[in-house]
């Protein structure tokens, strides 16, 4: 039987390689808008999470005591998304990943403000060695920086707070509805690009863009299992 911190640990790493699945797909359609690639990932990844609805919550399945919160959660998420495909289509992806792993340095640190949580000096030092790590990947060098860096670091940010709204939210609030409100905030947002003109895929693009869906549920549903308390 594994631990917790082995547990979550599984959770974080089945999450991280179904994001960097993620990453490479988004990263191939570049040639279509991104509100187009966000309804695809809104609209199917409401689908299954209708079939996860109890049944005694069809009729009132939205309601949820912490409005605000779901808010607050989804707008964050909205912003690391839309930061990371913008990341993804104008930066090498190894550079973005890379950046991308100095998440859990803000998590770490918003935790101890919004959480109230203790955090050890071998946790302190593990996120130093992670973050010297980080800027050895990097080489950041003044003369190849450009607006395009700053994406992946809003990114974080915004991937850090979901994470601690996450923590709040699993308290009392099923995973379905989590997900489902996010969801349904992508594919609202989505409408928003109709203006750049959507692109009519072929039929192995639009499998590509629908099977977006399925990395990003993935690594979203475990992100949720790791979050959650233990």
């Amino acid at each position: 039987m594994l631990s917790k911190n082995q547990l979550g640990f599984f959770y974080m790493f089945i999450s991280v390689c179904a994001f960097s699945l993620m990453d490479v797909i988004v990263k191939w359609s570049d040639d279509y808008p991104v509100g187009q690639v966000l309804f695809f990932r809104g609209f199917c990844g409401i689908i299954p999470i209708l079939f996860l609805i109890p049944k005694d919550r069809y009729l009132d399945f939205y309601k949820t005591t912490r409005p605000f919160l779901h808010f607050k959660r989804c707008l964050a998420g909205l912003i690391a998304l839309v930061s990371i495909f913008i990341a993804l289509r104008n930066l090498p992806l190894a550079t973005v990943v890379s950046i991308s792993f100095a998440a859990p340095i803000f998590i770490t640190i918003f935790s101890i403000f919004l959480l109230k949580e203790k955090v050890g000096i071998y946790r302190w030092l593990a996120v130093l060695v992670g973050f010297i790590g980080i800027i050895f990947i990097t080489e950041p060098g003044f003369s190849s920086l450009n607006l395009y860096y700053v994406y992946p670091i809003i990114f974080c940010l915004g991937l850090s707070y979901v994470a601690i709204a996450i923590r709040k939210l699993s308290s009392t609030e099923p995973a379905w509805l989590i997900s489902f409100f996010f969801s349904f905030s992508i594919m609202l947002l989505s409408f928003l690009s109709f203006y750049q003109g959507w692109i009519l895929p072929s039929l192995s693009d639009l499998f590509l863009q629908l099977i977006v869906v399925f990395p990003m549920d993935v690594a979203l549903n475990y992100k949720l299992k790791n979050y959650r308390p233990l």
